[in-house]
């Protein structure tokens, strides 16, 4: 049976754009030095906001699911889940970006604190809530929700990976615009 290995921000990178993770990894490329800047930015980000944070910081999961065709596994690393008080835990994300103008979630993001809600259950916790930590704000989200979505996700990825096919994409402004494969994709999808 065929082996796949995935992280769960491959998931939530899809969530976002169906074909950056198939990029990043056919081509290796190495991301603009402004992604690495932001990219560091972010580790920092997170340093700080776990610094005397309570709870479970920085802990590895490894999710594995079973298709017809393939074994899947999912690896990540939960940013912080704490202990409540009836026995379930909250999931906490850090995000260096800021929430949507509407004071909801980035759906991307969504999908991540999913992936990793779905692995804290595996290992028999019950996650209770999801809160998304961004720059300007905090924004609880459902877990059951997205824990939805992130199945939903990995199920279309994990189909696309099985045919050894790139999925269909059409090119948006404001996220191809910053996106380094950029010049790749409008050749791919729109010549």
């Amino acid at each position: 049976m065929r082996e796949i290995h995935l992280y769960v921000t491959d998931v939530s990178s899809y969530a976002y754009c169906k074909a950056r993770p198939f990029l990043n990894r056919w081509l290796e490329a190495k991301p603009p030095l402004l992604r690495r800047i932001r990219i560091l930015l972010g580790k920092i980000w997170h340093f700080l906001m776990q610094f005397g944070a309570e709870g479970v910081c920085e802990d590895p999961v490894i999710l594995t699911f079973e298709y017809p065709e393939a074994k899947v596994i999912v690896h990540g690393r939960v940013d912080n889940y704490y202990s409540n008080d009836d026995g379930s835990v909250t999931v906490v994300e850090y995000k260096s970006g800021r929430m949507r103008r509407n004071k909801t979630a980035w759906p991307s993001d969504m999908v991540q604190v999913g992936g990793y809600a779905l692995a804290l259950e595996s290992r028999g916790l019950k996650v209770s809530d999801c809160l998304i930590h961004y720059r300007n704000g905090v924004v609880q989200v459902d877990p059951n929700v997205c824990m939805e979505l992130f199945r939903k996700h990995l199920d279309e990825m994990v189909r696309y990976i099985l045919c050894n096919a790139l999925p269909d994409v059409k090119p948006s402004g404001g996220k191809c615009r910053r996106c380094q494969y950029r010049e790749v994709c409008l050749r791919l999808y729109v010549e």
